[in-house]
């Protein structure tokens, strides 16, 4: 069975935490299915639309790009910058222009790329203390000083998820683990 690449989409802040090497992992709500006894035990099966362990994922994040033009295509080559590595920089440049979303990366522009060491399908709110920690967060504000990786992880959470699948209902995710490859 061949082993494939998936693209996969971070935040700017998940993208600098990647780059730091504190976020090595990531979840994912499982969308139109649910889980059942025979995923739960891990049966070979169960088919992660992100891939397989020994798969890999290259990252799309906000870039902006000065771009060979193919008949309205996006060509491989040109100068890319990207938007986890420039601070406090949300105008637009004469040659590179505005910030384009991630969902527009083309695959050649990607600069990371992750492999895929393990994952595990689970209830959201059962993520461990480590775990939480692995998936990059910071304190956000108004927060105490002392770690509670978890609790940072549910405010996070809910920020990006604020309409449905948040921290209180306890989705079924992909609890995806990786390794920085590039």
């Amino acid at each position: 069975m061949a082993i494939h690449e998936h693209p996969i989409i971070f935040s700017t802040d998940m993208i600098r935490a990647i780059l730091d090497g504190w976020k090595t992992q990531t979840r994912r709500v499982i969308k139109g299915i649910l889980p059942n006894d025979k995923w739960l035990a891990g049966l070979p099966d169960v088919k992660c639309p992100f891939g397989q362990v020994g798969g890999t994922l290259w990252v799309r994040e906000s870039f902006r790009a000065h771009l060979k033009d193919y008949g309205g295509e996006l060509g491989v080559g040109g100068v890319v910058q990207y938007k986890a590595s420039q601070l406090n920089d949300k105008g637009t440049d004469i040659v590179l222009g505005k910030w384009r979303p991630s969902i527009f990366m083309p695959k050649w522009a990607s600069r990371l790329t992750l492999e895929i060491t393990d994952i595990k399908v689970q209830r959201l709110q059962e993520i461990t203390e480590e775990d939480a920690q692995a998936e990059g967060v910071t304190r956000p504000p108004n927060y105490s000083l002392t770690p509670h990786y978890k609790e940072w992880f549910s405010y996070l959470w809910d920020t990006i998820h604020k309409k449905k699948d948040r921290w209180q209902d306890s989705p079924w995710v992909w609890a995806i683990s990786f390794e920085r490859l590039k």
